[in-house]
């Protein structure tokens, strides 16, 4: 087992990972448990991973579950790569939109504003709506960009909350297209380990 993972951590780049192979490296030549071991891991492996290994070490099965493991992330590996693929062009369009938005009420429609004050004609809501908008974004242009990175920071910092997890999923869940995506991802992962 440790020369197993000695070559593991012979091949492996990442810094962080090789230190947790050096720690099972010490903690299985001590006696302790693979399934013990990557327990203390189980934000990086996950509970179905362990729970498989454990399985093998009492049944005597580590090499099959091993194996069947290893086909498993390289099938996981090739959904996510796929549903990835698939969602490629739909972000590279709504980037697309944005930036494009964001350059006609930054840069364009300021410049055009004059002329519709100077009209002395009552603006139909929508026209006045998008000026008042203009206006506001090309005044505040950087309070909205610092704003736009505080909530993303915000965000990624209450993703790690369980509360927040389950809110997120049911909303992921309720949308129109991505949420049927999600929940055959999901299916998808579930009859494979069945």
């Amino acid at each position: 087992m440790q020369k197993s993972l000695q070559m593991i951590s012979d091949q492996t780049k990442s810094t962080v990972f090789k230190k947790m192979l050096a720690k099972f490296i010490n903690d299985t030549s001590e006696g302790l448990f693979l399934s013990d071991a990557m327990e203390r891991y189980k934000g990086v492996f996950g509970e179905l991973y362990v729970n498989i290994i454990r399985v093998g070490e009492n049944s005597g099965t580590l090499i099959d579950n091993l194996s069947y493991l290893a086909v498993e992330m390289k099938k996981k590996k090739a959904l996510k790569s796929k549903v990835r693929g698939a969602l490629i062009y739909p972000m590279v369009i709504m980037t697309a939109t944005v930036g494009i938005v964001a350059t006609l009420m930054i840069g364009v429609f300021p410049k055009i504003l004059p002329v519709f004050s100077n009209l002395n004609i009552d603006l139909p809501l929508t026209t006045r709506i998008l000026i008042t908008v203009s206006n506001f974004s090309s005044q505040y242009t950087w309070q909205l960009i610092a704003g736009f990175f505080g909530f993303i920071i915000f965000m990624w910092y209450i993703s790690h909350y369980l509360w927040y997890k389950r809110i997120w999923h049911r909303i992921l869940l309720r949308l129109p297209i991505i949420g049927k995506i999600a929940v055959k991802v999901n299916v998808a992962n579930i009859s494979r380990i069945f």
